[in-house]
């Protein structure tokens, strides 16, 4: 058997520093495989099956190694290896968002050379028929940020990387691991599904019965371009990412055909599917952390998606070996403009929020913001990817930073005002515009209170709401950006937007 690794591990690859670090790959059966890099050296005696896995030594950030793999007279060299900070960018199609698509793509690539960041993107196979029926050779190696790969990055992720690495000033790669319209079904296994999401399991089923010509979907399904996984920049693609109105949008998804839309045993929305076929291709891989952004999909349940998060974060991090940081993205502002649009975006932010309170070392990144009502591939992505970073730098790395996104965490009664004490506002708020957007008022009859008859005042980490004329004796309810669609524009000090929330009066 040919001496082999893992695919994640090749020439220009980042390794994570000061971490014992995972690999893995073939050999020929019960024989010797010894790894050298930084003069460390570690061997390993391979399995009966020719498989074998061991753990360099805890490196020194460095760049310029040499990873050399020896077995018998086969040697395998990866060369121009950096050590440093590595990340998992998980999720669906906002987390898959290339560079290309992005707003700001013009001028980021005029300054983006820079060799200390690196992307590995791998390859969306979800099964079999993938890889028989595509040409995956753009995928799987890495990329250092230069002119002509930066349009294969992730946005997100590479404006996440970016900040981390002029903060850190050590090497920075990024393993994107995502697929558009993925739902946190897809990035489990079927134990784990069974036990905090079987009507995902039950939908799947009840949609196979429902096709009642699998080929006929299956060949639709891969004769279509926009469904080439492998070919990223097609002209459908490029046309839809770059930005539709919703009537061409329709036109466009008109023209697919039924089986492109069929989940199918080929589909990569099916349950546990690209955790089969993706995430297990870079298990163990090591990691400082995981970005995450995912959750439009799950519009179908969103009473159960905090119990999904939560089983996906515990899974992951025990197939990893380690309680690795997870930071979320909270889901945009999207308007109800294409099917759901953003209907069940409210529930699904709640869920994201509940989450992160249950489980340690979880956040979630405010975007208030970083929305577009007609657009749910909102094109400006720098936001999203540095406030992502600054919570890996307060959270992660321990940075004396404001990172935390403002937010309403209580409310009492002073004479006729209303006052919300405020979380994530060291050193006050302010509000970009004339009047604080996104507020709702409800009375103790449950009227919505016109904004005629109050003010709204921000001082401090207090927001003050004063009324013109005396409150009734019965608590208020004031909501903060809880619809599909919302702009904030009050702000912490470190330019986070406040988050959504809920608070009635407790005093």
């Amino acid at each position: 058997m040919k001496l082999s690794t893992a695919s994640v591990f090749n020439d220009h690859m980042v390794l994570q520093r000061e971490k014992r670090i995972k690999i893995w790959g073939e050999s020929d059966p019960n024989s010797e495989v010894t790894i050298c890099i930084q003069n460390r050296t570690c061997s390993v005696k391979t399995d009966e099956k020719g498989k074998w896995s061991t753990s360099l030594p805890e490196l020194k950030a460095s760049v310029n190694e040499t990873l050399e793999i020896r077995s018998g007279e086969e040697k395998l060299v990866y060369s121009d290896v950096l050590v440093g900070e590595v990340w998992l960018a998980g999720g669906q199609s906002n987390m898959e968002l290339k560079m290309f698509y992005d707003a700001d793509y013009a001028s980021a690539l005029s300054e983006c050379e820079n060799p200390m960041i690196r992307f590995y993107e791998v390859p969306q196979i979800a099964s079999e028929e993938h890889v028989k029926r595509n040409d995956y050779s753009l995928y799987g190696f890495w990329r250092p940020a230069e002119k002509e790969n930066l349009k294969y990055f992730s946005a997100v992720a590479y404006y996440f990387a970016r900040a981390l690495q002029e903060d850190l000033q050590v090497p920075v790669g990024i393993v994107g691991c995502c697929w558009g319209g993925s739902r946190s079904c897809c990035w489990m296994d079927r134990e784990t599904l069974e036990e905090c999401g079987p009507v995902w399991i039950e939908d799947y089923e009840r949609g196979l019965e429902q096709i009642t010509d699998p080929e006929k979907c299956m060949e639709e399904y891969f004769s279509n371009p926009m469904m080439d996984s492998a070919q990223p920049f097609n002209e459908i693609r490029n046309r839809l990412m770059k930005g539709v109105s919703p009537d061409e949008l329709q036109e466009i998804l008109a023209g697919m055909g039924e089986g492109c839309f069929a989940i199918g045993p080929w589909n990569e929305w099916r349950p546990n599917a690209l955790y089969e076929w993706m995430l297990k291709t870079i298990i163990p891989f090591t990691f400082r952390g995981v970005i995450y952004y995912q959750g439009e999909s799950d519009e179908d349940h969103p009473e159960i998606y905090a119990d999904m998060l939560e089983a996906q974060i515990k899974l992951w991090r025990r197939e990893f070996g380690e309680e690795l940081p997870f930071i979320m993205t909270q889901l945009v502002p999207l308007g109800e403009v294409i099917g759901q649009g953003g209907k069940y975006f409210p529930a699904l932010r709640e869920q994201q929020e509940m989450a992160a309170r249950r489980l340690a070392n979880v956040w979630c990144a405010s975007t208030g913001d970083a929305g577009d009502y007609e657009d749910i591939h909102p094109k400006r992505k720098y936001p999203v990817g540095k406030r992502l970073a600054l919570l890996a730098r307060g959270h992660v790395y321990g940075e004396a930073v404001l990172c935390d996104a403002p937010e309403g965490t209580e409310m009492f009664r002073e004479g006729d005002d209303l006052v919300i004490e405020c979380s994530g506002a060291e050193g006050g708020l302010y509000v970009a515009g004339e009047e604080v957007n996104a507020l709702e008022i409800t009375d103790d009859a449950g009227r919505n209170v016109p904004k005629t008859e109050y003010e709204v005042l921000v001082s401090a980490e207090q927001i003050r709401i004063c009324f013109m004329a005396p409150l009734s004796g019965n608590p208020y309810t004031v909501r903060f950006a809880k619809t599909p669609y919302y702009e904030v524009n009050l702000y912490n000090m470190a330019g986070i937007p406040m988050k959504p929330f809920e608070v009635t009066e407790t005093r």
